[in-house]
């Protein structure tokens, strides 16, 4: 997918992060189990992590430029790899596959719009959350508009580059939802097989 010299900016909630959901105090597992450290490991490429627990898809100004900001103070243009969506399903009551979805394309329309996008610079690739188990944290609905969040999101993708005349090439998807990741007790966050998995499925888009 990307030019070998540029950074990837892995922009995500706690499953990027690598929270360690055993842990009582928000620790994370080492970088070494964590699915970025993993492909940092393997490839020895620049790949960061900007995984912050509780995350939400950004729908305000302040957000999105903040974001942007860093994006303009890095020396290479990077790639950008968004996997959000868990949390605003998490914290909203009775909220729907479609609704998560009109908000990613909200925050994709402002990214597409900076100059390092529309340049031809900066790809991006957006990847729908792994999919919520039952656990201690999700419910029936929960986990049913997690299961159908992938096809909104690439649904919502595609019908974006088709009204934008964005090319597939500089705007990528993938479904963690289809993986069959293993989530821990709490059914939302990943175990260290789930990263081991996680970082082997997303590493053919290197």
């Amino acid at each position: 997918m990307n030019d070998k010299t540029q950074p990837i900016l892995c922009f995500g909630d706690s499953n990027t992060y690598g929270y360690d959901p055993r842990s009582y105090l928000g620790d994370r597992y080492p970088e070494n189990i964590r699915w970025t450290g993993i492909l940092r490991e393997q490839t020895h490429l620049d790949i960061r992590n900007l995984g912050q627990p509780g995350r939400e898809i950004p729908g305000y100004q302040y957000e999105m430029q903040q974001l942007q900001n860093l994006i303009d103070t890095m020396p290479t243009p990077p790639c950008l790899w968004i996997m959000l969506g868990s949390n605003d399903l998490l914290n909203g009551r009775n909220i729907t596959a479609e609704t998560i979805a009109d908000r990613m394309r909200a925050f994709l329309l402002y990214l597409t719009h900076q100059t390092v996008f529309s340049s031809g610079i900066m790809r991006i690739l957006l990847i729908s959350p792994p999919r919520m188990r039952p656990g201690q944290w999700t419910n029936a609905h929960i986990q049913s508009e997690s299961a159908r969040l992938g096809s909104c999101m690439e649904t919502m993708l595609h019908e974006l580059c088709r009204e934008k005349q964005l090319s597939p090439r500089k705007l990528l998807f993938a479904d963690a939802g289809l993986w069959n990741l293993p989530a821990a007790f709490d059914g939302v966050h990943l175990t260290e097989e789930g990263h081991r998995i996680f970082a082997e499925k997303i590493s053919v888009f290197l």
